[in-house]
Parts: C-alpha cells; structure tokens; sequence
C-alpha cells in the first residue's frame, strides 16, 4: 500500500497522512506518533521532501511548506504540536515564525547548516530551549526529538509520562 498525500491550505504545503505497511518503532512511539502533527517549514525541495517523507513512515502526520508566509499562514489554520523549520528561509530568517511559536507553547527544533553557536547568537534569548539541529540532519534524532515533544505536550510539567 502506498502512501496517500494531498494538499491542504495552499497547493505547497503538502499534508502527509499515514502510510500503509509495517511499522519500524515500538507500540509507544506509534501512539504518540499518530496523534502528532509537525508543521516543516525548508526552502529546499528535496531536504523537505525527504524529511517529511522519513516522518511520514513513522506514522507522523507533516505539513510541508517552503516560505515563511505559508508556515505563518498554516499556523492560523492548524492546531500544530511541533514545529521544525530552517533559520534561513531564502532571503529570511524564520525568528518572526519562531517566535510565534514559542508565544503559542509549541515544541520548535531548528534545523541550520550554520554552527549551533552561531544559530544561538542569532535567536539570543528568544528561544534557549529550543534544540537545534545541523544539517545535514540525522533522521533518526529528529524523530527521536518529534516523539519526545509529543510527550512532552501530552503530559504537561506536573504530570507523569507514561514508561
């Protein structure tokens, strides 16, 4: 069974349902998994595409976009539990998406080919718990910090997560 696609909110951002076909993490991870929906936001097609697609196969659901307005404009219209964006977004920085983020209480990962110290001296203050990644991008991390947020949003400080 292949995996199912469609455009939602604009015709590039494109939403992701589940793929057919076994699993590859355990019964947990799924659960988390198919209630997550992760807003990606990378001018580049391919890297895009790519993650997406890795996300998709573990049962996360993706809104892929590659502009700033679509990821703001998503954002209005979708109750997001993660965020995952570049800092640059061609000639952009995504500070005004990440900080829109950080105002809602979203879990945010940002993705750079620049240094994280770098990235850390450009968003200063405004996001210092937000991981950030250098690409290229391992994968498998990146779900890893998806799956953990999820949780994170679920059970709220106070609460005990599930072991």
């Amino acid at each position: 069974m292949g995996m199912e696609s469609f455009s939602r909110v604009t015709p590039d951002a494109t939403v992701c349902a589940f793929p057919g076909g076994k699993r590859r993490e355990h019964k947990e991870d799924r659960q988390v998994a198919m209630h997550t929906l992760v807003l990606l936001v990378d001018d580049c097609t391919p890297l895009r595409s790519s993650i997406r697609d890795y996300l998709v196969t573990f049962g996360i659901q993706c809104v892929a976009v590659g502009t700033l307005a679509e990821a703001l404009h998503i954002m209005d219209c979708e109750i997001l539990d993660v965020v995952i964006t570049d800092l640059i977004l061609g000639r952009q920085t995504a500070l005004a998406l990440l900080r829109r983020a950080v105002d809602c209480g979203l879990h945010t990962i940002l993705t750079s080919a620049l240094s994280e110290n770098l990235v850390r001296r450009t968003i200063g203050d405004l996001a210092t718990n937000v991981p950030v990644l250098e690409k290229p991008v391992d994968l498998s991390n990146l779900r890893q910090l998806v799956t953990k947020a999820k949780v994170m949003h679920a059970f709220p400080r106070g609460l005990p997560a599930p072991v």
